[in-house]
Order: structure tokens, then C-alpha cells, then sequence
């Protein structure tokens, strides 16, 4: 797979973005932060009736290494490839990608299973990716702050396209390009060109890129080494949980100043908890919910220690059990 830079994808897209552009110059009364909450209640247009299955990293490979034809796939391996790619299964399904899933493909480095499982991600998620984690629990958390009744899992908040997983650019336009672009205007523009373009191109972005790849093993030491520290505090499996989540929520909430004497994260903390004691079907901070189950399932587990891949493992299923139907992995 060709190495690809973001110059490289624009290079083709010039008379695209001219076409947004102008359409967006008739339409100045719509922001950039607008156009995009639009666009992202679109993306499940078409797919309303269809099944959201996830797949984690091993998955992808499995059904790559089929169609790949490679010798070491066992009887099990080859009957799930055989099911995952029946079109009663494709028909009826979608397959979106989350980050922590995308960190894991980008440490391979066999070209032709690169270009195989690329070209899978392309025909199986449809260009649906789940949001990174902490942006959908940001979403959840304000929904739950204003006791916004769910009765459904609002799952249309969570997708989105490949090249948002990473923020949406932006562009800072020269003076002499103003005489030619309205500067809102020009930046929806590029995000409907980013759009546009499928999973694959972000992947060979994310294959390609000489930065220092994913480690599985990053970040296992600390948190063992937290977890023999603070063992003697985990009286038992909610209060691992409820450690957990104030440490989740501490990042959207500041401690100051205190609600009846907690400082902020703690509290909505054990407000959380009490809600989902009363309602145990809730969908209210899902996603959170995962996290602060399994970290805290670690923390009050005194012989389970972390592993390498866990990280990665907690994330993806933060990502998928809220919002799909099922979820593969090994």
C-alpha cells in the first residue's frame, strides 16, 4: 500500500472542495459545529433496520487470513470467515471501527494482510467509526446532569465518519486565499471532502505513519504497580468501581466547589451508582459504565493482574457493548 499523506488525498479533491465550497457560500447562516451535529445525524440514514456488530482486532484478521488463504486458521477459525461473509450477514449487518481497534491494525505489518483487511473495513463498516471513548462520556454525562430520560439507547450521538476519530481540521486560510474563500464556508467544505473518504485511506495513513506505533504493553507496570498500592483501600467491588468512576468523571467535572460536601466527580460518582442500583436497564452513562466496571473488577480482583492488550481490550468493549448488538473477540 502506497504511502499516503493528507496532500496526497486532497490532491484529486480540488474540484470537490470548490463544489462544497460553493454550496456552503449560499448557506452562510449554518455553522461549521452545526453543520457537523447535521451530518452526524445522517450517517445511520439507511442502516436504521440493520444489526451494529463489532469486531476486535483478531476478528478483522480471522476473516482476512481466509480470504488471504493462509494455512493456519483452524476448523472454528474458518467456519466464523465462512459465516462473517455469507451476505445474509452483510445484507443485514454493519460493522463499524472504534480507535482503540484502529491502534491495534496499525501495529501490522504484512503488506498483503494491511491491504486485505483494509479493503474489509471499507465494504464491512460502511465508513462508520464509534467515537473515542471520552467524547461519547462526555455526551452521556451531559445527558445524565440534565436527567434527560433515555428510553432508548441514543446510539445516532456515537457515530461518526474515519476522519473524525481524530478531530475535525480546520484550516487557517492566507490573505490571499480569503479573496477567494469564505473561511466557514471553506472549512465544511473540507470536512464534506474529508467525509468522503473511506476508512482505508485513514488506515494508510495510520499504517504509514513513522511515528512510534501502538504498544500493547504501554502503561501495564503503572497500573499493576497502582493496583498492589492501593489494594488495601478496595473494601470491596463498589468501591473499586466507585474509584473508577470519579476518576473517569473528574476529566469533565472540576472539584471545586463541592455538592453537599463531595467534591464534584465523586459525587455525580455515586449518583451514577445509585441510579443504575434503581435501574439497572439503564442506558445513562453506558460507556463509563464499562470502564469503571472492568478497571474496578481489576482493582478489587487481587490476583488478576493487568495484562498486555487489556488497556486496548477494556476500550474497544467501552466502545461496542453500549451500542451493538454483539460483539466478536478472541
Amino acid at each position: 500500500m502506497p504511502i499516503l499523506t493528507i496532500d496526497d488525498l486532497l490532491a484529486n479533491s480540488h474540484l470537490r472542495l470548490e463544489h462544497f465550497h460553493d454550496f456552503h457560500s449560499k448557506h452562510a447562516d449554518v455553522s461549521l459545529s452545526d453543520y457537523i451535529r447535521q451530518k452526524r445525524q445522517l450517517i445511520l440514514v439507511g442502516h436504521e433496520s440493520k444489526k451494529i456488530i463489532y469486531y476486535d482486532t483478531n476478528a478483522w484478521k480471522c476473516v482476512s487470513d481466509y480470504i488471504i488463504g493462509k494455512p493456519t486458521l483452524t476448523p472454528e477459525m474458518i467456519s466464523f470467515a465462512e459465516l462473517a461473509m455469507d451476505k445474509r450477514v452483510l445484507d443485514k449487518c454493519i460493522f463499524p471501527i472504534a480507535l482503540s481497534t484502529m491502534f491495534e491494525l496499525e501495529t501490522m505489518t504484512d503488506p498483503l494482510t494491511i491491504e486485505s483487511i483494509s479493503k474489509l473495513i471499507d465494504d464491512y463498516s460502511k465508513n462508520i467509526c464509534i467515537a473515542f471513548e471520552m467524547e461519547i462520556i462526555e455526551i452521556e454525562f451531559d445527558l445524565f446532569r440534565q436527567n434527560a430520560k433515555i428510553v432508548n439507547n441514543p446510539k445516532e450521538l456515537f457515530f461518526r465518519r474515519p476522519f473524525e476519530l481524530f478531530g475535525i481540521p480546520t484550516a487557517e486560510l492566507p490573505d490571499e486565499w480569503k479573496r477567494h474563500f469564505e473561511v466557514t464556508a471553506f472549512n465544511k467544505a473540507l470536512y464534506d471532502v474529508l467525509l468522503e473518504l473511506p476508512a482505508s485511506a485513514q488506515l494508510a495513513l495510520t499504517f504509514n505513519q513513522k511515528s512510534e506505533k501502538w504498544d500493547n504493553a504501554k502503561g501495564i507496570d503503572e497500573l499493576n504497580k497502582g493496583k498492589i498500592d492501593n489494594q488495601n483501600i478496595i473494601a470491596n467491588f463498589n468501591t473499586a468501581v466507585f474509584i473508577e468512576l470519579s476518576g473517569i468523571l473528574s476529566s469533565l467535572v472540576k472539584d471545586e466547589p463541592r455538592i453537599i460536601g463531595m467534591i464534584q466527580p465523586k459525587y455525580f460518582a455515586m449518583q451514577a451508582m445509585l441510579h443504575w442500583k434503581d435501574n439497572p436497564s439503564s442506558y445513562h452513562l453506558s460507556t463509563a459504565r464499562v470502564l469503571a466496571n472492568l478497571f474496578g473488577l481489576m482493582r478489587y480482583d487481587k490476583k488478576r493482574v493487568y495484562k498486555k492488550g487489556d488497556i486496548s481490550d477494556f476500550f474497544t468493549a467501552a466502545s461496542a457493548l453500549p451500542i451493538s448488538d454483539a460483539l466478536f473477540t478472541d
